[in-house]
């Protein structure tokens, strides 16, 4: 009696156990797109872009969700979508646990924007020129590995604990850099003609080994930012508890203003303080 109790006590505790490792069947399919310059993509979607002559898409995703997921080029930018809405409860469930996943391998020969959100991830697995590059991130995003040479204007919008993580050779005309929320920026290497930066909220943006003629900084909240290199001129305006740590990049000329309890670091040959409170920080290592 007591090892048919013993076996009844191991057969219950395995029974959660072989309900968790749930497996489910995908499918794989090649998807005829029209030519397409931006990708935008949610719902968890991990997206491979490749460069290639021609533009192509293969989507895997399980088997449930084949009726729910879509793909279709709308004013040029190839738009993944998953649609639960009329889905059955079990479905929506199931997804929402988050063991199905949803992955889009993307060829094209140019990219010009990026739109991910909801969780969605893409890493760029080649090297790209373009005339210009917008990209927006939110909803804990992530974009990686996104390496271009040259980039005529750039600009970046992350919010919402989004990630975008860049590695440029070339020359950026005009750079706008937007970071909000817990989100953050890393960008290597280019040669910017004009740079801004405006961070907000707890984000972060790092950039190393660049090149500036014109750099300027807005700081607020307590974000804060770094950089490395050398600039032409710098200018930093810094508020609330951010921090600014320029050190390590040699500016001729730096502008610096700074409130609240902000800290900033420059390594300028010549500077100019316009306002700085008490409770902040300025350092020159120069």
């Amino acid at each position: 009696m007591k090892r048919l109790i013993t076996m009844a006590a191991i057969l219950a505790l395995m029974v959660p156990v072989c309900a968790q490792a749930r497996s489910y069947d995908e499918i794989t399919k090649e998807v005829k797109v029209r030519n397409f310059n931006g990708i935008r993509a949610g719902n968890r979607f991990e997206v491979d872009v490749e460069k290639a002559s021609k533009h192509a898409l293969e989507l895997t995703f399980p088997v449930e969700l084949e009726e729910y997921v879509t793909a279709e080029v709308q004013s040029g930018v190839l738009v993944l979508t998953l649609d639960l809405e009329k889905a059955p409860r079990d479905i929506r469930r199931e997804f929402n646990s988050g063991d199905w996943k949803l992955y889009a391998k993307v060829s094209c020969p140019g990219i010009e924007s990026v739109r991910l959100s909801g969780a969605a991830n893409m890493s760029i697995l080649d090297r790209f020129d373009t005339q210009s590059l917008d990209i927006r991130t939110s909803g804990a995003s992530s974009l990686k590995k996104a390496a271009f040479n040259t980039v005529g204007d750039l600009r970046i919008v992350a919010s919402g604990a989004s990630h975008v993580e860049m590695d440029l050779s070339g020359s950026i005309d005009n750079s706008d850099i937007e970071c909000s929320g817990a989100s953050n920026v890393y960008i290597i290497g280019g040669n910017y003609t004009d740079c801004v930066v405006d961070n907000s909220g707890a984000s972060d943006v790092d950039m190393e080994e660049v090149r500036m003629k014109n750099l300027r900084i807005s700081l607020s909240g307590a974000s804060n930012f770094y950089v490395n290199g050398t600039a032409d001129y710098l200018d930093v305006d810094v508020s609330g508890a951010s921090s600014c740590k320029a050190s390590s990049l040699i500016a001729k000329r730096a502008r610096v203003e700074a409130s609240g309890a902000s800290n900033v670091t420059v390594n300028a040959k010549d500077m100019d303080l316009v306002d700085v409170s008490r409770a902040s920080s300025v350092r020159n290592r120069r």
